[in-house]
């Protein structure tokens, strides 16, 4: 089949890599103070979201498919349909559509509008809140040294979630096809400003601390990633175990508080522990999940907010995905793509809302085949397979 492409100057951009892009605006634009509260624009949000989705539905049927995809698409619909109407949530569905229908996009294209999404969006909600038009306070206020304004933003946190989602999905567009090789020019150096700029960001004027050490990790996971050999099979295994480890330790962490140590890391931790606790408790644990009730406590954890809200099921599911994205990026040897998403794993043990494909884009490089973007060709791959 034939694909559309759209015309940006020096870029063509396929139809579901542009998808992809207003998907990430509209599903953060409520992030923005002024937009927070409007019904009007949250309904515009969700009918271009359903038009979208009814778009890439007509797309999925035109791709040419083997037996085992659809056989797999069967499954994982019938699957996510179930969580739908158990939690009320449509983003498996969602991300079921984008996985599939991603198939013969290009990677570093789809990261490369990512960023330029939330640039638009941070670009956005500054120049609202600088206009008077969006305000969202002062809402970080450990004490006066950390009060932290929100510029435009619901909170000072989405604010540097924002800047982190920059910062990630910028360094998987820089990436080059063998993290051991690094080249000196003046578009590297303003990507390396650009990093600093958003990690200042990040922790300075949004006092984000999550965001900010998620950025630091992928960047110190890179550097020890450029000092392995990709021949350790231990390693490769050892890296695909952290996503359950985080996931069952999250749950029995959650069972066994209150301790006296455990007491005393929630007052740094922001009593994430409490809240697991609180809503593991009050929630049932099901396959396919159920409606969780935030009215009286929030819940930032990813893994225990999908454990609960979508069940035991897809978070089995999600852990699996993880695997086979760092299977199958160890054997690329694309160290960029691992580093991202164990940083994106460690994010999620504090945060909620990374396990979305929407938020976690390192989902799709799976799907993704052979298409990456980068202008070198498979040579190193083909020396390092011994071919």
């Amino acid at each position: 089949m034939k694909k559309l492409k759209i015309n940006t100057g020096r870029n063509k951009y396929d139809y579901t890599e542009i998808m992809i892009f207003i998907f990430v605006f509209t599903s953060n634009i409520s992030a923005i103070a002024c937009f927070s509260e409007m019904e009007s624009i949250q309904l515009l949000c969700k009918f271009v979201e359903l038009i979208l989705i009814m778009i890439l539905g007509i797309q999925l049927l035109r791709l040419k498919l083997v037996q085992k995809e659809v056989l797999t698409i069967i499954i994982l619909l019938s699957i996510f349909t179930i969580v739908l109407l158990e939690s009320k949530t449509i983003v498996f569905i969602l991300s079921i559509l984008l996985y599939i229908s991603s198939k013969d996009v290009d990677f570093k294209d789809v990261t490369n509008l990512i960023w330029k999404a939330y640039l638009l969006l941070i670009v956005f909600s500054f120049i609202l809140y600088f206009f008077g038009i969006s305000d969202g306070g002062i809402s970080r206020t450990y004490s006066s040294i950390r009060a932290a304004k929100a510029y435009g933003f619901t909170n000072a946190n989405s604010g540097g979630y924002f800047f982190m989602m920059l910062f990630l999905s910028k360094m998987a567009t820089d990436a080059p096809k063998s993290i051991k090789r690094f080249h000196v020019s003046t578009k590297a150096i303003f990507n390396i400003l650009l990093y600093i700029f958003s990690l200042f960001m990040c922790y300075n004027v949004f006092k984000c601390r999550t965001g900010f050490v998620t950025c630091v990790l992928a960047v110190v996971l890179l550097i020890f990633l450029k000092k392995i050999d990709f021949k350790k099979i231990f390693l490769k295994y050892l890296l695909c175990l952290v996503h359950p480890i985080v996931l069952i330790g999250t749950v029995i962490l959650a069972e066994i508080y209150p301790t006296k140590i455990m007491i005393y890391l929630d007052r740094i931790l922001t009593s994430r522990f409490f809240l697991n606790n609180y809503h593991l408790i009050n929630n049932r644990l099901t396959f396919f999940g159920s409606d969780i009730d935030y009215s009286k406590y929030t819940l930032d954890s990813s893994y225990m907010s999908y454990l609960l809200q979508y069940g035991i099921v897809p978070s089995i599911i999600y852990v699996v995905v993880s695997a086979l994205v760092i299977l199958k990026a160890w054997k690329k040897r694309d160290g960029f793509i691992i580093a991202i998403e164990l940083a994106f794993l460690a994010y999620g043990f504090m945060e909620n809302g990374i396990f979305d494909m929407i938020n976690n884009f390192s989902y799709l490089y799976l799907i993704i085949g052979n298409k990456m973007g980068y202008k070198s060709t498979n040579k190193e791959y083909s020396r390092y397979k011994g071919e």
